[in-house]
């Protein structure tokens, strides 16, 4: 809502670029996410971990802003969302640079995807909401990369595929 607000009003912009140079920062804006890129979430939330004092400054204090401002347990939210987007973005780009990704190529992502989310850490969350909270993003995380998984691995072709890569590999060897 924040990033929203200041890309709307030309006095807030203004500020934030004050307060950029007060902390040495390029008079960067802040990102606002778009619902059909998810990439678009990791960006937002790591230019705002970025611009933190920044958005500390504009919204604290501040009677007009100060409904924007965020606690210190929804910065730990968001610095392990951050965290967990990072890996999407990581294997989206990865297939991504792949002129025809194949469905060998995704199994290893999607494995990989699915271990860091079941063998995550639960340090950095100190209230049970908190706790709650990213329990059920990683619930949800790991459904939805099940739900992707199932229909790779159950897809005829999956076989096929796999059984070509195997002829491909054992013809390398000899």
């Amino acid at each position: 809502a924040m990033a929203r607000k200041l890309n709307k009003s030309t006095m807030l912009l203004e500020e934030w670029k004050r307060i950029c140079r007060l902390h040495a920062l390029p008079e960067l804006k802040l990102i606002t996410a778009a619902a059909t890129r998810w990439n678009s979430h990791y960006e937002q939330i790591e230019r705002a971990k970025n611009y933190r004092a920044v958005y500390h400054d504009i919204t604290v204090g501040n009677q007009v802003y100060s409904a924007f401002a965020i606690s210190d347990s929804e910065w730990t939210l968001l610095n392990w969302l951050h965290a967990t987007l990072y890996h999407l973005n990581v294997c989206s780009k990865y297939v991504s640079v792949t002129k025809l990704p194949s469905i060998g190529f995704m199994i290893p992502c999607f494995s990989r995807l699915i271990d860091l989310f079941e063998n995550e850490p639960e340090e950095g969350l100190e209230l049970p909401e908190e706790r709650e909270r990213r329990r059920l993003g990683t619930e949800a995380a790991i459904k939805k990369l099940q739900f992707y998984y199932s229909h790779t691995v159950n897809n005829p072709y999956y076989t096929f595929g796999m059984s070509k890569f195997s002829q491909n590999c054992m013809s390398n060897l000899r």
